[in-house]
């Protein structure tokens, strides 16, 4: 967020957001007396229109912006930048491109992966907020879930499907899983899909066996001490692994029998199990006999140091600018 000057105002991490609902956010202290509003808005979209800038630091090891070009919409503008991060990263190069819009006090930065700018290749967004009574500056950045289908959930897949064939004593020759291959359920989404295997179960059979072996027959992962299952109800079962660092994992499984659904919730260390980080999804199909999963990762928000930092370089600037307009310089 462009070039850093002496602060002058804090900004603080992991603040209670100002819409409240147990969010938190960047924010700064109170502004009015460094800065107007709308100068800060205009300082903003000129380092955002900078797009990508390196530290000192890093273009001394060969970093830097191989091309840099902006594309004007109605709705705000696209910065794309193609850049060489240096000798430290093996001069290894990235496109990076970020559509940025303003609706009143919001603005909105969407850092995509690829030049389609489509939701499928949508990294994360940043958004920033103006307060003007007090001036004050929120931001932070929500971290987009991606829909995973291929050589993790691929290798899950034969893994869970060979414990299966373990549990009922049967032994095919392969078991084959084709990663990123069209739904079943015909969404237009891609999953994970085995080869049919009605040669060896039927749809329930293979549906019960899927909910014994996460259920009963898995091993416990090599970096936990003991796995406990808590809280069985009938159409599911909640999980705690503890760890050898002391720490607890949080997991929780809910079958929906009628479809053949299994989804494995993941919530990381949180105790309360409020917030899923990221949903794993097995679903049995008959006709022919085929197990299809994918991952679904959620949208997470960060308020951390690293969020902190930029907006404080951004806040910095926008004040060393204001002062040397005011000033007449």
């Amino acid at each position: 967020m462009g070039g850093a000057a002496s602060s002058k105002v804090a900004v603080l991490a992991n603040q209670d957001a100002t819409s409240g609902r147990g969010l938190k956010s960047i924010l700064t202290a109170e502004l009015d007396g460094f800065l107007v509003p709308d100068f800060f808005w205009a300082s903003y979209e000129k380092q955002m229109r900078g797009g990508h800038s390196y530290t000192r630091l890093a273009r001394l090891t060969g970093a830097r912006v191989v091309t840099h070009t902006i594309t004007d919409h109605p709705e705000g503008f696209v910065v794309h930048d193609h850049l060489n991060h240096g000798a430290l990263a093996y001069f290894s190069h990235e496109e990076s491109h970020t559509k940025h819009s303003r609706d009143n006090d919001t603005w909105k930065s969407y850092k995509y992966d690829g030049p389609s700018l489509t939701d499928d290749v949508l990294d994360h967004v940043t958004v920033v907020q103006v307060h003007r009574s007090p001036f004050r500056v929120e931001a932070y950045v929500e971290q987009s879930g991606r829909w995973l289908a291929g050589e993790l959930i691929q290798h899950n897949m034969q893994k869970l499907l060979a414990n299966i064939c373990d549990m009922n004593q049967k032994s095919p020759e392969s078991l084959q899983c084709r990663p990123h291959a069209p739904s079943p359920s015909g969404s237009g989404k891609e999953s994970v899909v085995s080869e049919p295997l009605d040669a060896h179960f039927t749809a329930q059979e293979l549906w019960k066996g899927l909910i014994k072996s996460l259920r009963d027959g898995l091993k416990v992962p090599m970096e936990a001490s003991r796995r406990v299952y808590k809280n069985w109800f009938d159409d599911g079962f909640t999980e705690e692994i503890f760890t050898t660092e002391e720490s607890t994992i949080y997991k929780k499984a809910v079958a929906y029998a009628d479809e053949r659904r299994l989804v494995l919730i993941d919530y990381g260390l949180q105790p309360e199990m409020e917030i899923p980080v990221i949903k794993t999804t097995w679903r049995v199909y008959d006709n022919p006999v085929v197990l299809e999963g994918w991952c679904s990762p959620q949208t997470v928000r960060h308020s951390d140091d690293d969020v902190r930092a930029a907006v404080q370089r951004a806040v910095d600037t926008a004040i060393a600018e204001y002062e040397s307009h005011t000033n007449g310089n």
